[in-house]
């Protein structure tokens, strides 16, 4: 089923150390904003592995919404 999500980034599988580095770097220092008046319960930071069948997907963190 269909999740609403933000894709932050994508990397390919050529991208050199320093490059996935700088990445995770500026992704791990984002701040999620506060929820106001929606009916979101909870917000999670996933990873997607695309390519060769079926995608599979890893969830990195959770992080409940700030009120």
């Amino acid at each position: 089923s269909f999740s609403p999500h933000i894709t932050l980034a994508r990397v390919t599988a050529r991208a050199s150390a320093d490059a996935r580095r700088a990445i995770s770097m500026a992704v791990g220092g984002l701040d999620a904003p506060p929820v106001e008046a929606t009916a979101v319960q909870e917000v999670f930071l996933v990873r997607s592995f695309l390519g060769g069948g079926e995608p599979r997907y890893e969830v990195l963190s959770r992080h409940p919404p700030r009120r």
